[in-house]
């Protein structure tokens, strides 16, 4: 099952959309392993606004400290 923000997700829509690495984490991350990306646990978690524009998909290692950055500022 694809990612429910598949289609408005920010990071795809880069001009370098056309690279292989791209289609390669898009393919990974967007089409059946949602649950997996950084991007999409941070929206889920605190919300789209806490997502930074430069996460990579398979930057899991750094969602625990946007999350919790995201918590202390009280906005969530």
């Amino acid at each position: 099952m694809d990612c429910e923000w598949i289609e408005t997700c920010p990071f795809f829509a880069k001009d370098d959309m056309d690279s292989k690495s791209i289609k390669m984490l898009k393919e990974a991350f967007c089409h059946g392993h949602s649950e997996n990306c950084a991007r999409h646990v941070v929206l889920k978690a605190v919300g789209r606004e806490f997502v930074p524009s430069g996460l990579y998909p398979n930057q899991t290692h750094l969602v625990s400290s946007i999350v919790k950055k995201a918590i202390k500022s009280g906005i969530t």
